[in-house]
């Protein structure tokens, strides 16, 4: 286990360390002009700081997905996330990060969990056009105390931790591929830990309730065979893997029973199925998660879509309890209006 120390000193110590990272930022054309410059003299402002150096104040640490740990002399006040996946989750809890890339559909997903229009302006963009580049001089400009990364997010592997933690020190928090609830949990932790109080434990408990009434709307419908449509094209149908997401882990868990799929060495999450084959898949049920409908005739030929045994979703489904509560019912629905047996055999 390794551990990043953000040491705030005084003295000749601070004079020659800045020294050092002007020199060093500058010879690798890191950051440039005013806003590099600002970015280095908050620095050096902070490193001058007798109250943080103050043995009364109690330091703040948090061990991320990776084992790796953060040290503080005190709880981040400034957030940066590298992923908008974690940023929206953060918001849900009650913590507002200063910057963000901001793709499209991120400024909706925020509104419809409560952040207003000046809260979203107030934020740093620092998305560009190639996802993998993100503008590191405006991420800089924010003047984050602590950046999270999604573990598996390929922005951050692109930029690296080498890069970053010039910036600030850096978490990684898996929100991609960890179990729902550990996921959640975990970002509950870290907001509870920089001494917020949640805004989502009232959505927290509807969650927990809409989990117990699917449990209880599967149980009532044994033998019921669901299939869940990753996306479809010209080639087919794409049906998901079942153990390689964690949406279908943590239904699965609840008592749901998806078809055998397999993957293959270039798509290990999904298995393609040409429109030929897609009358005999064995399903009862269909959750489709592009809110679109595929338009060849050959859908509309499967046993569940001639029964309207479909759930055709756009439901963003990593952000918040209260948006996995809303899954949840919508999907509660479907099994219990769904007829069991009905697809081939």
């Amino acid at each position: 286990m390794t551990t990043q120390m953000l040491e705030r000193q005084t003295g000749t110590y601070i004079d020659a360390e800045f020294a050092r990272i002007v020199d060093e930022l500058t010879r690798r054309g890191f950051l440039t002009g005013a806003v590099g410059a600002a970015a280095l003299l908050g620095l050096s402002a902070c490193g001058t700081d007798s109250s943080e150096n103050s043995i009364s104040s109690p330091a703040w640490s948090f061990t991320d997905d990776r084992g790796n740990t953060v040290t503080l002399p005190k709880p981040p006040a400034r957030v940066a996330a590298m992923a908008d996946d974690i940023t929206t989750i953060l918001w849900g809890a009650g913590l507002h990060v200063v910057a963000t890339p901001m793709v499209s559909s991120t400024k909706g997903v925020l509104e419809s969990i409560g952040a207003t229009t000046a809260q979203i302006g107030a934020i740093t963009t620092f998305g560009t056009a190639n996802p993998n580049s993100p503008n590191l001089e405006r991420l800089t400009s924010a003047k984050p105390d602590l950046i999270l990364v999604n573990r598996s997010d390929e922005n951050f592997n692109k930029v690296g931790d080498v890069n970053l933690s010039r910036i600030a020190p850096t978490l990684a928090f898996d929100v991609t591929y960890a179990d729902i609830d550990d996921a959640m949990s975990k970002v509950d932790r870290f907001v509870t830990s920089c001494g917020i109080v949640l805004h989502n434990t009232a959505e927290r408990t509807r969650y927990e309730h809409c989990k117990t009434e699917l449990k209880k709307a599967l149980a009532s419908k044994p033998g019921l065979r669901v299939g869940a449509v990753f996306d479809f094209g010209q080639a087919g149908l794409a049906v998901n893997v079942a153990d390689q997401w964690p949406w279908m882990r943590m239904l699965a868990s609840l008592g749901m029973t998806f078809i055998h799929v397999t993957g293959t060495a270039d798509a290990t999450s999904w298995q393609t199925f040409s429109y030929e084959r897609v009358p005999d898949l064995p399903v009862d049920l269909l959750l489709v998660w592009s809110g679109q409908t595929p338009t060849n005739p050959a859908w509309g030929l499967m046993p569940a879509v001639k029964a309207g045994q479909v759930l055709n979703t756009s439901e963003d489904v990593t952000v918040t309890y209260g948006q996995w509560a809303n899954l949840l019912t919508q999907i509660t629905h479907a099994v219990q209006n769904a007829t069991p047996g009905i697809g081939p055999r």
